[in-house]
């Protein structure tokens, strides 16, 4: 029984002096890879990083600042040393993969850098959310301030604002600065409004084809595939426009097929002026280009 006793005593030292081996092997590895892990983080956005603050020290903060991010558009904190918090964020954007970019903000809040990480917006559209002009009004900002819109590429600029309003409630929390978290972007600046007559259409490609007396078979090309819609016209003015097909982003550009929106081409003539459903401007354009065709046709 003794024998017994002592070898069950004998087994449970053992055990845990096992574990406690095992527990400083691992606490020993960790202590080497943390800081490697550190690094690797670092790697894949510090030449990113650099850009911003060049020549700074750059820490990964990410475990201290996610937990206050309550909309998961933040990806990665980074603290450039005495100098301000960079984030990274991943959003939605025209292209269903939406986009990732970074934003630097000073100690102070103003901005100290942005630009794209990975996108692939729609180039000459969306893309214009990180072409130089853009990246200059950015850098003009600071944490309290709302992001500027771009006509034409609403939805790519709603993504950026979401994001940059992301970034700067965990910066302004954790820098005590205030600021009004229920401000709307800054609206995008509309181009004037020009007569059918007077467009520009040639990209859409619009053609018509007559199916009967002032019934048009119509299609042209938006921001990123085809629709086709029959105009019906009396004389030289629009009766009405049916949408047979879209070929653009449903959710997103079919807000210019809505039977509100489609009233605004009744009466219209080649004279007329037609306003572009806001965030759907692209598809807005060709439903204005088949009608215009349409209306070319029906003159001849």
């Amino acid at each position: 029984m003794k024998k017994k006793e002592f070898s069950s005593v004998y087994k449970t030292v053992l055990l845990v002096a096992l574990c406690a081996i095992c527990g400083f092997v691992l606490s020993l590895i960790n202590a080497l890879t943390a800081p490697k892990i550190a690094e690797n983080a670092i790697a894949s956005v510090k030449s990113t990083l650099e850009k911003i603050w060049s020549g700074a020290t750059f820490s990964d903060v990410s475990s201290q600042y996610l937990a206050k991010d309550k909309t998961g558009l933040i990806t990665g904190v980074y603290e450039a040393k005495d100098k301000g918090l960079a984030f990274t964020l991943k959003v939605k954007g025209y292209n269903a993969d939406g986009f990732t970019f970074i934003v630097g903000f000073n100690n102070d809040g103003t901005v100290a850098g942005y630009s794209a990480i990975e996108e692939n917006e729609t180039k000459g559209k969306g893309s214009k959310a990180f072409d130089s002009d853009y990246v200059e009004k950015m850098k003009k900002l600071t944490s309290k301030d709302s992001v500027e819109l771009i006509s034409g590429a609403t939805v790519t600029t709603a993504g950026v604002s979401d994001g940059f309003n992301a970034a700067k409630a965990v910066f302004n929390e954790a820098k005590g600065i205030r600021y009004d978290p229920n401000a709307k972007p800054k609206e995008a600046e509309k181009p004037k409004v020009k007569a059918l007559k007077d467009s520009d259409f040639s990209s859409n490609e619009a053609k018509c084809t007559k199916k009967s007396k002032g019934v048009y078979a119509c299609e042209a090309k938006g921001f990123e595939g085809v629709s086709k819609a029959t105009i019906t016209l009396e004389g030289n003015k629009v009766k009405n426009v049916v949408v047979d097909s879209f070929g653009d982003t449903e959710g997103v550009g079919d807000k210019a097929t809505e039977a509100t929106e489609l009233k605004k081409y009744e009466a219209a003539t080649m004279d007329s002026t037609i306003d572009a459903t806001s965030g759907a401007t692209l598809s807005s354009n060709a439903l204005k280009a088949m009608v215009y065709k349409a209306l070319q046709e029906a003159s001849k």
